[in-house]
C-alpha cells in the first residue's frame, strides 16, 4: 500500500493602511520603509493570494483570493480578550483580492487601535463560520450540532470546499512592519482509495468486476464536537464523554457514490486500476486494538476483501524523496494538511487483498515568499525608479518586488500590475518614455488604492492618474503638462 501525503499553503497578507493592492504570488518588497511606526488609525485590511500551481480543486484558482468570507481573531483592546470579525472580499470599489474586516458598525473601520496584544499581538485567520444556535461559552470555540457541521468525515466538496478547513497565525511585530503574512494551512485529512484489480487467474467473467461494489473503511472518529480558533484543531467525539461509540465505517464506494476513474492498462486487459473520490477525514491517530481500521471490499458477485490498514508508513528523504531506500517508518495516522492514497491490489487466483509499501509524499512545494516584510508594492521613488529598471531589462523575478502578473478575465494574455502604496512624487525626466511596451515585454497598469501620485516637470508638479501616469511611461502623452 503506498499512502501519498501531499500539502497546500496559502500565504496571506494582513496589511495596514489606506488601502492595498494585489499581492505578489510568492515575495514582497524587501526595500525598507524605516522604523515608522504605524498610525494606531489606521485601517487594516486583508489580502489573500494562493501561489502560482499550489491547487488542483476546481473551487480554487491560481492568483489573488477575490471572493469568499474569512475570519480574523485577534486581541482586543484593553484586555486583550481574543475577538472575532469576518472579512469578506469582493468588496464594491475596492482593489481585486482586497478583504475588508467588517466590525458590524458601518462607520467604524478595523484600525490599530482596536488590537491589543502588547507590542507583539498575535492574529488568527479562518474560514469557520460561527454556529449562532449553539455556543460554548469561550468565542474562541465554535461548536456544531445536527444542524451546524461542516467537518464531518464524508466526501469532499472539490466545487465550493465547505468542507476543507484553512487555518492559520501569524505574530505582528507593531515598531517593524506594517505588513504580516500568514502561511494558512489545511487542518483536515484528505484520504482517497486506490484499488487494483488483477482478472488474470479471474474464473469467471465480471467474477472481480468493482462495478456496483461497496468499499469503506471502518473505525473512524468521524464526528467532531468543536473547533478551537486559537490552535486550528477540531476536539473529536469521545465514549467518555458521550457514552456512545464515536467510531463507524466510512464508506467511500456505494451509497450512490460511484468511482472517480476506472483505467485499465493498455499494455495488460487484465490489469484495472480503480481510484475513488476524495473524502475528508478530521485528523486523528488510528485504533490500536481488535478494533483497528480495516478497509472491506464487498462485489456484487458475494465476495469480500479485507485487510487491516498498516500500522507503519515511509516517509521519504526530503533531500531525495524519489530514493525508496533512505524512506524510514512511522506510524500510521490521518494526518491534516495532507492527503493519503491508500492503494491496494486484490486477485483471485490466490485471493487476497495485499496492501502495498505504505509512502509518504509531500502534498506540494510551498514556495518561497517572504514571511514578514512590506506589502509587494511601490512605497517610493527609487522604488519606481528601479522597476522602470527591471522592466527596460524586463527582469520578470525583480518584477515581483512591485507588483504581480495575472491574466485578465476574458484574456490571453497576461499583463502586469503595479501598486502603489504610499503618496509619492516622482522627476518627470526620470519615467517619460522608460517603460515602452513591446512584444517582449507584458503590457502592464498602474493601481494607485486610493494614494496619490504626483509629476514634477520644469518646476511645477502636477497630480496624475493612473491612466496618466501609464501614457507618460509609455510616451503616449505627457498629460497633464500640456
Amino acid at each position: 500500500m503506498i499512502i501519498q501525503l501531499k500539502r497546500h499553503n496559502f500565504p496571506i497578507n494582513l496589511a495596514l493602511g489606506c488601502c492595498l493592492l494585489l499581492a505578489t504570488f510568492t515575495s514582497c518588497s524587501s526595500e525598507s520603509l524605516g522604523n515608522e511606526e504605524p498610525d494606531t488609525t489606521s485601517q487594516i485590511y486583508i489580502n489573500a493570494d494562493i501561489a502560482s500551481g499550489l491547487y488542483s480543486r476546481s473551487y480554487i484558482e491560481t492568483g489573488p483570493v477575490q471572493d469568499g468570507i474569512y475570519y480574523i481573531s485577534y486581541p482586543s483592546t484593553p484586555n486583550s480578550i481574543y475577538n472575532t470579525l469576518p472579512v469578506t472580499f469582493d468588496n464594491p470599489g475596492s482593489s481585486p483580492g482586497i478583504g475588508m474586516v467588517r466590525t458590524g458598525d458601518p462607520n467604524q473601520m478595523f484600525t490599530w487601535n482596536m488590537v491589543g496584544g502588547g507590542a507583539t499581538p498575535i492574529f488568527y485567520l479562518d474560514n469557520v463560520v460561527p454556529n449562532t444556535s449553539v455556543t460554548s461559552g469561550d468565542p474562541n470555540i465554535v461548536m456544531f450540532d445536527d444542524t451546524y457541521h461542516p467537518y464531518r468525515a464524508g466526501l469532499f466538496d472539490e466545487v465550493n470546499g465547505t468542507n476543507d478547513l484553512l487555518w492559520g497565525e501569524k505574530t505582528i511585530g507593531r515598531q517593524t512592519t506594517n505588513t504580516v503574512s500568514f502561511d494558512l494551512h489545511h487542518n483536515m485529512s484528505r484520504i482517497r482509495l486506490q484499488i487494483t484489480v488483477d482478472k488474470t487467474n479471474e474464473h469467471l467473467p465480471n467474477d472481480l468486476s468493482l462495478e456496483n461494489a461497496v468499499v469503506s473503511i471502518s473505525s473512524i472518529n468521524q464526528n467532531p464536537i468543536s473547533y478551537n480558533r486559537l490552535d486550528g484543531t477540531l476536539q473529536l467525539n469521545s465514549e467518555t464523554t458521550t457514552g456512545n461509540n464515536p467510531y463507524s465505517d466510512l464508506i467511500f464506494v456505494g451509497d450512490e457514490i460511484g468511482w472517480k476513474t476506472e483505467v485499465t492498462d493498455p499494455t495488460d486487459p487484465n490489469i484495472t486500476v480503480y481510484t475513488t473520490y476524495d473524502f475528508v477525514v478530521p485528523p486523528q491517530g488510528l485504533l490500536d486494538d481488535e478494533n483497528r481500521p480495516r478497509l472491506t471490499i464487498e462485489l456484487e458477485s458475494g465476495k469480500v476483501y479485507s485487510g487491516i490498514l498498516p500500522h507503519a508508513m515511509l516517509i521519504p528523504d526530503p533531500n531525495k524523496p524519489n530514493d525508496p531506500e533512505l524512506s524510514y517508518p512511522v506510524t500510521m495516522y490521518f494526518l491534516k494538511e495532507h492527503i493519503l492514497t491508500i492503494r491496494t491490489l486484490i486477485s483471485e487466483d490466490p485471493p487476497e487483498l495485499a496492501f502495498l509499501p505504505v509512502q509518504v509524499v509531500e502534498w506540494v512545494d510551498k514556495g518561497e515568499f517572504s514571511l514578514e516584510g512590506h506589502q509587494a508594492g511601490l512605497y517610493l521613488p527609487s522604488e519606481f525608479y528601479n522597476m522602470i529598471g527591471y522592466y527596460q531589462l524586463y527582469n520578470e523575478y525583480q518584477l515581483t518586488r512591485y507588483g504581480v502578473k495575472v491574466t485578465p478575465e476574458g484574456q490571453d494574455t497576461p499583463m502586469w500590475y503595479f501598486n502603489v502604496f504610499r503618496t509619492m512624487t516622482l522627476n518627470f525626466d526620470e519615467i517619460y518614455q522608460m517603460m515602452t511596451v513591446s512584444v517582449d515585454k507584458l503590457n502592464f497598469q498602474f493601481n494607485f488604492n486610493g494614494y496619490s501620485v504626483f509629476v514634477t516637470r520644469n518646476g511645477v508638479t502636477q497630480q496624475v492618474n493612473q491612466n496618466q501616469l501609464y501614457n507618460i511611461v509609455t510616451g503616449n502623452s505627457i498629460a497633464p503638462f500640456n
